[in-house]
């Protein structure tokens, strides 16, 4: 399983703690070339109260969103060396390999635009490094679908639980503006509901 391949063949996601840390702890991880992980935690459904009362005026009115399945945020933004993975393995899909101006394989990939990261995970969609995807617990995760997260997974996994709206919860959400995060949902096949119920 690839998730159990082992850490020190992993260069240069080594360097540093977080990086160590993220990928034993990770709840999904794809690997996009040889030694280049991209892990994900797994979000939990639920519902939160989307928004600002008082705090921020853009923010306002509260509203109680519900979050209605799990879903994988990748545990860090992806970086330039990550990002490059996917470019140089697919190149003929267009996407510049090194777009960004602070160069660094660990940085945060930038100077892409909304259009380029959703083709870079368009072109990870229909790659073959989806198939026979599995979580840490070694389920498979059906169907895995990948894409930006929508401004209501931001948020959710931005409060993590808490109900407060101050100044680190706005500067997380203003830093998912900046970064490129990708989202992981898990599709499961339809099935029949029982009358009177919801998804």
């Amino acid at each position: 399983m690839a998730a159990d391949r082992p850490y020190q063949t992993i260069n240069p996601f080594l360097q540093t703690p977080g990086w160590t840390r993220a990928l034993k702890t990770a709840d999904l991880t794809v690997w996009l070339a040889e030694g280049v992980p991209l892990p994900f935690q797994e979000i939990p459904a639920g519902e939160f109260w989307m928004g600002s009362r008082g705090y921020a005026s853009d923010e306002e009115p509260r509203h109680l969103v519900r979050i209605t399945r799990p879903f994988y945020l990748s545990s860090f933004p992806v970086t330039q060396h990550q990002w490059r993975a996917v470019a140089a393995r697919f190149e003929d899909e267009g996407l510049e390999a090194k777009p960004s101006h602070f160069a660094g394989e660990l940085h945060p990939v930038e100077q892409v635009s909304w259009n380029d990261a959703t083709q870079w995970c368009r072109v990870l969609q229909t790659s073959d490094l989806l198939a026979n995807l599995r979580d840490r617990r070694g389920n498979p995760v059906a169907n895995p679908q990948v894409g930006l997260p929508n401004e209501a997974q931001w948020e959710y996994a931005c409060r993590a639980g808490t109900e407060v709206f101050d100044k680190i919860v706005k500067l997380a959400l203003c830093a998912g503006l900046l970064t490129l995060h990708i989202v992981v949902t898990a599709i499961s096949p339809k099935r029949p509901r029982k009358s009177g119920t919801t998804r």
